[in-house]
This record gives structure tokens, sequence and C-alpha cells, in this order.
């Protein structure tokens, strides 16, 4: 159909006209309406566009920047899903500096099939976290991790802050958030970080295999 005219022969079958004048209905859509952009496309559609790209963990809860940004980087994950660049891509929908620790690396938890994940909101010049850490950030970094992480692996991961101060030592506080574990990844009981900054843990989570 073209500007309300029909160009399907006489003959056309009626699914042939539906089709037809479905697509002069698609058309003439607002673009945000029908855009795969989830920059751009309104945030009560993003749950569909999640569906469409496949997203295997969300939340109504989340914040919409955490959403618009899983549903980005959601072909990445799924395409390297398991090693440390997934999960590393999985994290950066945060954005926050991700460190990742592998079990028999210095500063690894020394468990067999595990590492450690250190989140760490705030610029590395300023200290200034663009993230505000509060509990549905925390539990979509969870559920983000989760989802991206391969399930024959453990991992253990530190959600903490970029503090301006040198001198000072953080210790791992008390909050701790944990799934049901067999094998528990002992936490560091000191966080420190070069070039005159310090990473003040906030919260700590851990999963083990099969969690």
């Amino acid at each position: 159909m073209s500007d309300g005219i029909p160009m399907l022969p006489q003959t056309a079958t009626g699914l042939a006209k539906a089709m037809d004048l479905l697509e002069e209905r698609l058309l003439a859509l607002p673009v945000e309406m029908v855009t795969k952009d989830p920059w751009a496309v309104p945030a009560s559609l993003l749950d569909f566009l999640a569906w469409e790209n496949s997203v295997d963990m969300w939340d109504d809860g989340w914040p919409e920047d955490v959403k618009r940004n899983v549903i980005a980087v959601s072909a990445e994950v799924h395409r390297y899903k398991g090693p440390p660049h997934a999960v590393k891509t999985a994290m950066s929908v945060f954005g926050v500096e991700v460190e990742l620790v592998e079990w028999w690396q210095e500063g690894g938890s020394g468990v067999p099939a595990t590492y450690r994940v250190l989140a760490v909101a705030g610029s590395p010049t300023t200290g200034e976290a663009e993230l505000e850490v509060n509990g549905p950030v925390v539990r979509a970094m969870r559920q983000v991790l989760a989802s991206a992480a391969p399930v024959s692996r453990g991992w253990d991961l530190a959600i903490g802050v970029r503090v301006d101060a040198p001198a000072r030592r953080a210790a791992w506080p008390s909050a701790i958030i944990r799934t049901v574990a067999n094998t528990r990844i002992e936490p560091a009981p000191v966080v420190e970080i070069a070039r005159g900054h310090t990473v003040v843990s906030i919260v700590r989570m851990i999963a083990t295999i099969g969690s």
C-alpha cells in the first residue's frame, strides 16, 4: 500500500491484504516506537527489547540506565559467555572499574575453579563515583554477574568505592550477602590500590559452584 492506495492485485488473498494493512500501520508509527536501539526506545518498551535480545537476567526494579546498558551489551556477553571478558563486559553496564583475579593468581582465593571480582565505583582521577551503590544496584550487580559467570565456577564479588586517602586502609565490613555455599572463599582483610587511592569495600557477595 502506498499513500493509502492498495498496490496489491485484485487476486490477492485475504492474508496478503491484512499484511499490507499491517505494514502500513507499522510504518506510520513514530520512529522511537519501532526502533531497536536500547538508547532510543521508550522506557515502557525496554522489557520487550530485553526479551528480543535474549537478556538472561532482568529485573523491573533496576535503574533505567542499567536496563539500557544490559540490553546494549547482551550480544557481546552471549558471544563470549563464561570467560573473564564476558564477566567484565557484563559488569561494565554499571560504569564501574572491574578487576578479576583467578584463584591461582596473587591475591586469589586459592580455591580451585573460583575467581574474585572487585567492582570499584569512582573515577581514578577525581575519586567521585557516578554510580550510587544502593540496594537495587547491588542486587542488579549480583544478578548480572551470576548470569554471565559459568555455572562451573565459584565467584567472590566485592563492591567498593574509591576514596582519595592514600594513607588509609579499609577492612571488610560486617554487611555480607552470601548465597548458600559448599566452599567458602575467605575474604581478604585489607584492600589497597596504587596511585594514592584506597578502595573501601561496602558490600561483599559470594557464590560457589552450582549456586
